[in-house]
């Protein structure tokens, strides 16, 4: 303090200019640095925003399109017919029957290289008639069922999507609205990869973790961050528990 005060007046005033500068060129990074801060994190907010929205729009779209199969369980006049003779009138399910029903679901298998099979379930009788790529077969529903018998009888059961191994299933049942009660649940059974790249598609960072869960809190299908595909299983199994 001293020296300070020994100092001419000119020096004085130079070194006030000089510490004026200084601490205004500091104010002013700060600010900028402030202003930019925010800035940036409003825009990760908004690109974050449009990437669910377009996530949403896009598994709303793929929901409105298995929609739209599921139902035509229930307005196609053969394929009504068929399942309401087997499912609620107790009818055996004979040959031409199953085959237009096989016929009719292979079809949609056809038409979306996405679905490895189609299952048809009796829930009366406990026989599920299943299409596959490879064939088809009319079987006993065994323990087929116990994932979807588990579910909260409270939740919506129109469209549902669960994890079945490596495959999505996604299930419907069909009513009788008479007696209010389910006759019949079909399920769709995907492959994963489309979902997986509509998850990596909204990923603005390499190191994102995103993962889907459906209404029960059930993983369906997630994608990694950078680094953390050797540990792909593990990492999911932790992060649901």
């Amino acid at each position: 303090m001293r020296k300070f005060k020994d100092l001419s007046i000119r020096k004085k005033l130079l070194i006030s200019i000089l510490t004026f500068s200084l601490l205004l060129v500091g104010a002013v990074t700060g600010i900028t640095s402030m202003i930019s801060y925010n800035s940036m994190k409003k825009q990760l907010i908004y690109n974050r925003r449009m990437s669910i929205g377009w996530l949403q729009d896009r598994i709303s779209l793929d929901l409105k399109s298995y929609k739209n199969e599921f139902y035509k369980f229930e307005v196609e006049k053969e394929v009504k017919e068929n399942i309401w003779h087997w499912c609620n009138e107790g009818k055996e399910l004979d040959y031409n029957s199953k085959n237009e029903l096989i016929t009719f679901m292979n079809t949609i298998i056809s038409m979306d290289s996405n679905i490895n099979s189609i299952e048809l379930y009796n829930l009366d009788s406990k026989k599920v008639l299943i299409a596959e790529r490879r064939g088809a077969e009319l079987t006993d529903t065994g323990k087929r069922l116990d994932q979807w018998k588990n579910r909260d009888n409270e939740l919506q059961t129109s469209i549902v999507f669960q994890k079945q191994g490596k495959e999505i299933a996604i299930s419907h049942e069909i009513y009788d609205f008479f007696d209010n009660k389910p006759i019949a649940l079909v399920v769709m059974k995907i492959r994963p990869y489309a979902l997986q790249d509509n998850l990596e598609g909204i990923k603005t960072t390499p190191d994102e973790l995103i993962l889907l869960y459906n209404d029960e809190n059930q993983l369906i299908e997630g994608v990694l961050g950078k680094g953390m595909e050797d540990s792909r299983y593990m990492a999911k199994e932790m992060i649901v528990e």
